[in-house]
């Protein structure tokens, strides 16, 4: 079984990702400070990186799709859509501000109509490719009950995690966007 941890960004898929690594489940990563793999934005036709036993980060499922065939299990990360978009547009002005200094308002609106549309596909997505239920968890629930979240992940992995060491992973914070690019630290 490969694991998934999805989202459509800044919801706390590097979190998650870093709780399941520091619980045990080892990750396949080659970018260390958000756990993504390179190979992720060549889904699906460059897949073949993807391991059974491993969990993966997958942002934008809709667009970069593991191939079908597998034995996945999907962790569906959500945030309150306002706070998600002015967490995109803070990390779209970091690494591309050219586009996000225009009209900072309408990319808000923009990203928010972005991740209301998008959650429907990728959820029919997860359905479509996998017999497993999807465990899902909102970025708010995981700073607000790490533990829970800990546990709800320990459920759905083919293997012992240490949910202590997992949930010890969050810091104490608000689920608001703050300054600041890597949330959840």
């Amino acid at each position: 079984m490969i694991t998934v941890v999805a989202s459509l960004g800044r919801a706390g898929s590097s979190l998650t990702m870093k709780m399941l690594s520091a619980g045990g489940l080892p990750v396949l990563a080659n970018k260390p400070g958000s756990l993504e793999h390179s190979g992720m934005t060549l889904l699906p036709e460059y897949h073949h990186w993807l391991e059974d036993g491993y969990a993966v980060k997958i942002n934008d499922p809709h667009i970069y799709t593991p191939p079908s065939g597998r034995d996945y299990q999907f962790i569906w990360l959500t945030r309150d859509p306002k706070q998600q978009a002015l967490s995109m547009a803070k990390l779209n002005l970091a690494t591309r501000p050219q586009i996000e200094r225009r009209k900072p308002r309408a990319s808000i609106r923009y990203k928010m109509k972005f991740i209301k549309k998008s959650e429907p596909k990728c959820e029919a997505l997860f359905k479509r490719i996998s017999r497993r239920p999807v465990l899902y968890i909102t970025f708010e629930e995981l700073l607000a009950d790490p533990l829970w979240c800990a546990e709800q992940m320990h459920e759905v992995v083919d293997r012992p995690l240490d949910i202590d060491v997992m949930a010890a992973v969050v810091k104490n914070r608000s689920s608001d966007n703050y300054p600041g690019l890597m949330e959840n630290v």
